[in-house]
């Protein structure tokens, strides 16, 4: 198509759709069509919007704590109390997101009623009282995320002769018992 452009100068979008409507697709019609096999429609109608709303969302599998709580996202789903009965702890919920970000729960192919929990908040709290109550041990803690690296001065960064050293200087020099016994093998 590009080529056949090409060849007649063709450089505008008017210019293309006129040879499109004009020449082309004629053409390309009297080559290519067929006619059907039988004069029923088979094709299905349009699904609504509610339907295509189901279609057209994210679905991802979490397990329920026991206390009733899914995690998604960053965020924690309370899930409120159906019945009377057990609670369906470590039982599996799908999570359904849709595009323009709300959730629906479902266990077992009933949807779920839930509330958010705003964890970040108690959290905050929660460091705020341990650094008042003691501030020396929540700076000495490490952060979350964060690994151990040993201090410039500790043995594992000194190289194997230093460490090979240091022992030998620690031994005593000559061991304990002098006396060597005699023994009866020959």
């Amino acid at each position: 198509m590009i080529k056949k452009l090409r060849r007649r100068n063709i450089g505008t979008h008017a210019g293309a759709n006129h040879y499109l409507e004009q020449e082309y697709l004629a053409e390309h019609n009297r080559r290519f069509a067929r006619a059907p096999a039988a004069r029923e429609n088979f094709h299905r109608p349009a699904l609504s919007a509610a339907e295509l709303r189901k279609v057209f969302r994210l679905a991802s599998e979490r397990v329920i704590s026991n206390d009733w709580v899914v995690s998604y996202g960053g965020r924690s789903l309370q899930l409120e109390r159906q019945s009377q009965r057990y609670a369906p702890a470590q039982g599996k919920v799908t999570v359904w997101e849709a595009e323009e970000g709300s959730l629906e729960v479902e266990y077992r192919g009933q949807k779920l009623e839930w509330k958010e929990i705003p964890h970040a908040a108690g959290r905050r709290a929660a460091e705020v009282t341990v650094t008042e109550k003691n501030p020396i041990a929540a700076a000495a803690r490490p952060r979350a995320g964060s690994r151990w690296k040993p201090a410039a001065d500790h043995p594992w960064r000194r190289g194997y002769q230093q460490r090979r050293t240091q022992r030998a200087a620690s031994r005593p020099a000559t061991p304990p018992f002098d006396v060597v016994s005699a023994s009866a093998s020959p």
